[in-house]
């Protein structure tokens, strides 16, 4: 259980939507679900390869209440966090206890 205390951190989260343009494509526009709080964490970086090149993939790893996540929050979701200029794209949530979830993201490139 988490004391509402620890979510001292402001998300605001965004999701990717497509539609159609009625000329046999697409238009992709990113559309807010909302803001909520959570308590978050930064996660050391770990070095992984991508085009040939070593680069530092970076993280967070926040934890909300489970209505607010089980309601409003998908995987793929994009999440900015107030006083920091990175997007992060949500890569796994799953349950830590009867009341919480637990986020895991990485810097959007």
């Amino acid at each position: 259980m988490i004391d509402a205390g620890e979510l001292k951190h402001k998300v605001t989260v965004k999701r990717n939507t497509s539609s159609s343009d009625g000329y046999g494509g697409f238009i992709y526009t990113t559309g807010t679900v909302g803001s909520f709080w959570a308590a978050r964490t930064y996660l050391d970086g770990k070095f992984i390869f991508r085009d040939g090149k070593r680069i530092l993939q970076t993280g967070i790893e926040l934890i909300m209440r489970k209505n607010t996540v089980t309601n409003n929050i998908e995987s793929g979701d994009i999440l900015f966090l107030t006083n920091d200029n990175k997007e992060y794209r949500i890569n796994q949530m799953f349950e830590q206890d009867a009341y919480t979830y637990k986020i895991l993201a990485d810097k959007k490139e």
